[in-house]
């Protein structure tokens, strides 16, 4: 290792799986190599793709000894990662995810008793730095620096979409004035009616989907700063969606052969699940993201389809439901999170408590989309204007 950092190794650099060498040191539990990195300048509470830092990895692993060194370099013992998990949170992990990470992503051998064993102390390790923290002054965050100021950069968590959007229409209103009268227009027009659209539409979704490094399908980034290949990615859907507005081609044709879309979709999704079950193949990382590219537009292709076959006559139901959907998913976390808190310590099946919130949770976001929001301009602004006249439900 000295070698290779004599040699001009980037310390911090990572690897296809977005692993700097702290993370594959603290995952495997290598404490002397933990220390040496960090004498040589390693970033103690740098980030993974998944925004977990070595600390994370080392309690999820149960590396006692990984935790007890990093900790007491200085690691951060309330970092959060992408799902807003704190590295003693990721102890708790159940047995079926930690195979999946341990055997699909990271590839790395997994005792379950003997993890089990080292979580624990690692659990009671960051607990007393924790605590210790709290007794010698430490600086205390309130919960909208600790949510919403990760790391000190701002996040929106499941609203990320909202800012992509932001920056996907302000793309789409420079192009749209650049290219008004562009040839390049037309040809983008007819690329979109087409028949030969995927032989243009698969290739630049595969180019986009093989830099993000995913397994199958496309990742999200939940910080306010984009990022470049992923909001590329969406941006591919948008720009198409774009271009198929006001289509004739697409109003009267798209979708008419939504069977056979579906049908591929099957084929490509089962060679996705071979590839992902034999990684040692050669050339599986990219042909698994061949499945994916295909397997999202075959689908979209099915689906517009369908939805145009059996679902194209009025349905004011359906509409209502439609248009609150949007109100739902933006405030549904936090209804979810309260509903969490107050049935925690209820002894009912896991099963029964989960399909109890969901419900509760529903009909409470319903009411306030009905009576706080439809008819506002909030609801205005999200669905346009509604009446009340003449409406039923």
């Amino acid at each position: 290792m000295k070698e290779f950092l004599r040699d001009g190794a980037n310390i911090n650099g990572k690897n296809l799986k977005e692993l700097t060498p702290l993370h594959w040191a603290a995952t495997t539990g290598q404490e002397k190599a933990i220390s040496l990195l960090i004498q040589e300048g390693a970033t103690v509470d740098s980030l993974d793709g998944y925004q977990s830092t070595p600390l994370h990895l080392a309690a999820f692993f149960g590396q006692e000894e990984a935790v007890q060194v990093l900790l007491a370099n200085g690691a951060d013992p309330n970092a959060r990662n992408k799902d807003q998990s704190s590295p003693r949170d990721t102890t708790y992990a159940g047995k079926a995810l930690t195979e999946m990470v341990a055997n699909e992503i990271l590839e790395v051998p997994l005792q379950w008793d003997q993890l089990q064993k080292g979580r624990l102390g690692c659990r009671n390790l960051i607990e007393n730095s924790i605590h210790n923290e709290k007794l010698n002054g430490g600086a205390k965050q309130n919960l909208f620096t600790q949510y919403y100021l990760t790391f000190g950069d701002f996040i929106t968590h499941h609203l990320w979409f909202l800012y992509d959007l932001i920056y996907l229409i302000a793309a789409f209103l420079i192009l749209s004035h650049l290219l008004g009268g562009s040839p390049l227009k037309k040809i983008a027009e007819w690329v979109v009616s087409s028949p030969l659209r995927m032989i243009f539409l698969v290739p630049i979704t595969y180019w986009s989907q093989f830099f993000m490094t995913e397994d199958f399908g496309p990742s999200t980034d939940v910080w306010l700063a984009p990022n470049w290949t992923k909001l590329g990615y969406y941006g591919i859907f948008f720009g198409y969606g774009a271009l198929c507005f006001g289509n004739k081609v697409f109003t009267q044709k798209f979708g008419k052969f939504w069977p056979l879309s579906f049908i591929g979709s099957l084929a490509v999704f089962i060679g996705a699940l071979t590839c992902m079950h034999y990684k040692n193949w050669e050339w599986s990382y990219e042909i698994l993201t061949l499945c994916s590219a295909c397997f999202v537009w075959l689908m979209i292709f099915g689906c517009i389809g369908l939805f145009r076959k059996f679902f194209s006559v009025k349905m004011p139901k359906v509409r209502y439901i439609s248009d609150s959907a949007y109100w739902l998913y933006i405030i549904h976390l936090p209804v979810v999170q309260i509903m969490q808190a107050l049935f925690a310590n209820w002894e009912i099946p896991s099963l029964f408590k989960c399909m109890l919130i969901t419900i509760l949770t529903t009909m409470f976001i319903l009411l306030s989309y009905q009576y706080l929001i439809r008819y506002t301009w909030v609801g205005a602004m999200l669905n346009g204007k509604r009446y009340k006249a003449n409406e039923t439900v």
